[in-house]
């Protein structure tokens, strides 16, 4: 039963070459398509295989375009001064409040020098110079390895260890805090514009629309972040900042002999960053420098990177990264990938070195059961050591994918400088900032109650409208503003502004998606062998015959034995026959033409004693079953009428 049933599945399947397989009468041709079917089957399931994996690669390519009148909150911009040091540094080192550079320099000196003093090293070379005499080759090997590590370990003392973050690290959080800028003391003038709207600040930019962070960087010591408040952030066109660069380099010079191996990093100015609110700014990799006693323009444009959230390549949401914040020292920012990667690693090193590295998130303020790892006392060294033993590389990768991942939509800024002279005028900025002044208390005495500071204040504002000459300041006498500056190189001019209300974004699409996974397995399908969706239902055929034959069994199976053996024979006789498949052909003067009629017989067909096939209206004869021209029984019928 299932052998015929089968046959008639495989020949008349649409599968290209299967056919052939079983209705070719040559075995040489039935062979050959076998093995064409088997090959094209193998092909077909190995290039299937192939292509899963690309899809399974979740390849991308970045598809760029550029969104008009999508209005981006104005970033945050983030300014440091490469002269770190404050005026009260400079008192405080004066004060002996705080170590100097000048005294770490000379503890650093102190430190190396007491490694190859000229008493030790000479008794060492005499030693060295004596094992060589008498050709002590293992003492001679000692000796030196001893000379040379001491030698390394004061030059490192000497040289690499003086610079600017190990002096950091040799102090405490808050005393570092107070060597820095301050925001009054640094920010001279802020002038902010939001749609046609100028504002002036205030000499440290202190207003309700802005907010102004003083945050620590080894670096740079004390950096201010300005940000606009949630309100403002998307109308705000440009800010301009005036900020003073602090003492000069001649002053006091003798506090600051330090810092040897830095000579070819200083600068002098300010370095900017802009960058997205509310995240920690990387001032020293993405900052820019700006020229002193210059106008300097930082032109932004924002780019949207819009990540696609693969399995191979997953990120996080927005609304997941919100939930997620970080800390550096005592500033909280929100999920940055970088920051999340540094923050982890720095995590590492504390549990196994009990110290926190500098380049990285402090995520704990130091003390002394945790310090920094550059911290000199008795365990330095020993922390030294752990830290070079850590692979920070590969501690920071066991971390991508699993802990930090990246944003699903990541805001940047591209950033173009570009600097000038400022054609400042002495008397105009005078002016602007003394009718500020006046302004602001006439407009205070106006509810005010007392009569003589009422006309103090109006009096103040008169004298510029009658003013026949307000170019001459020297008829002010000490009238001036204390507001009022002189711009030179100490100061240094930065306006930030956006390019256009544009955004240019960058998404990812995938290269091979499943709509296309699956045209692509159907195209080879159809290549190879010829599959379509058609075998789906030529399956279903075969399944259902499969059924309707088993069924009609076990009905036949279930007769009574009351008709005695030739009825039993006749039943089985009927049940071998009725899933039995026969080809009948009609015959003209004794040959077969090509016409045939391949059916399932049923009931409805009369069997003979004999087994022979009884048609209606027709005379026959039963071809014996090995004959070998034909693979199954066929039926030669002689037509009795037209009607068959």
């Amino acid at each position: 039963m299932l052998p015929e049933t089968a046959r008639i599945f495989l020949e008349t399947s649409s599968i290209r070459g299967v056919g052939k397989v079983f209705k070719t009468q040559s075995p040489l041709l039935s062979r050959m398509w076998g093995i064409f079917v088997l090959g094209s089957t193998s092909f077909l399931f190995y290039s299937v295989f192939k292509i899963t994996l690309d899809y399974l690669q979740y390849d991308v390519n970045i598809q760029t375009y550029q969104e008009i009148d999508d209005e981006t909150p104005f970033p945050a911009v983030s300014i440091c001064n490469n002269q770190p040091f404050s005026v009260n540094a400079y008192q405080r080192w004066s004060n002996k409040q705080s170590m100097s550079p000048t005294e770490f320099n000379k503890y650093l000196r102190q430190q190396a020098l007491s490694l190859v003093s000229p008493d030790l090293m000479r008794d060492k070379y005499r030693d060295l110079q004596a094992a060589r005499d008498r050709k002590d080759s293992k003492a001679f090997r000692q000796i030196h390895q001893s000379m040379f590590d001491s030698s390394v370990a004061a030059m490192t003392y000497s040289l690499i260890y003086d610079n600017l973050r190990m002096y950091y690290q040799n102090m405490l959080a808050d005393e570092a805090m107070e060597l820095g800028h301050t925001r009054n003391e640094s920010i001279v003038d802020c002038i902010f514009k939001y749609g046609s709207i100028q504002v002036l600040g205030t000499r440290g930019c202190h207003d309700d629309m802005v907010k102004v962070k003083t945050f620590s960087d080894p670096n740079f010591f004390n950096c201010l972040s300005v940000e606009f408040t949630p309100e403002y952030a998307m109308t705000i066109i440009s800010i301009t900042l005036i900020v003073w660069l602090g003492p000069d380099d001649s002053y006091d010079i003798r506090h600051r002999q330090s810092f040897l191996n830095e000579v070819y990093e200083q600068a002098y100015g300010l370095r900017v960053d802009v960058h997205e609110p509310k995240t920690q700014p990387r001032v020293l990799e993405q900052g820019i420098q700006t020229e002193p006693g210059k106008m300097n323009e930082i032109k932004y444009q924002p780019i949207r990177f819009e990540r696609k959230d693969t399995p191979k390549n997953p990120c996080i949401s927005l609304d997941a990264a919100e939930k997620q914040k970080f800390r550096d020292l005592r500033m909280e920012y929100n999920y940055d990938f970088e920051l999340c990667l540094n923050s982890k690693v720095q995590e590492v090193v504390l549990n196994k070195c009990g110290c926190m590295y500098i380049e990285l998130p402090r995520i704990a303020m130091p003390n002394k059961t945790h310090p920094y790892c550059g911290f000199m006392d008795e365990k330095f060294k020993e922390r030294s050591q752990c830290v070079k033993s850590l692979d920070m590389r590969t501690i920071r990768k066991s971390f991508e994918g699993k802990d930090c991942f990246p944003k699903c939509v990541d805001l940047s800024f591209e950033k173009e400088l570009s600097t000038t002279k400022w054609r400042e005028t002495k008397w105009m900025l005078h002016w602007i900032k003394e009718l500020c002044e006046r302004w602001d208390k006439q407009f205070k005495q106006l509810s005010g109650s007392n009569a003589s500071e009422f006309e103090e204040s109006l009096t103040g504002v008169t004298d510029y409208l009658t003013r026949d000459n307000i170019t001459d300041l020297r008829s002010l006498g000490n009238s001036t503003s204390k507001a009022s500056f002189d711009f030179d190189d100490r100061f240094s001019f930065i306006v930030v502004k956006r390019q256009s209300n544009n955004t240019f974004v960058k998404t990812e699409k995938i290269v091979l998606t499943l709509n296309a996974l699956f045209s692509r397995v159907g195209g080879l399908c159809s290549m190879y062998i010829g599959l379509t969706l058609t075998f789906i239902m030529e399956f279903i055929e075969f399944i259902f015959r499969l059924a309707s034959c088993d069924k009609s069994n076990d009905k036949t199976g279930g007769n009574g034995g009351d008709d005695g053996g030739r009825s039993e024979a006749k039943s089985n006789q009927s049940t071998r026959n009725s899933c039995r498949v026969v080809e009948v052909t009609s015959q003209d003067n004794g040959a077969p033409e090509n016409q045939s009629l391949i059916g399932q017989l049923a009931g409805d067909t009369e069997l003979s004693d004999s087994g022979s096939v009884m048609l209606p209206g027709s005379e026959h004869r039963v071809l014996p079953d090995n004959r070998p021209d034909f693979r199954h029984d066929q039926v030669w019928v002689k037509q009795a009428d037209s009607r068959v």
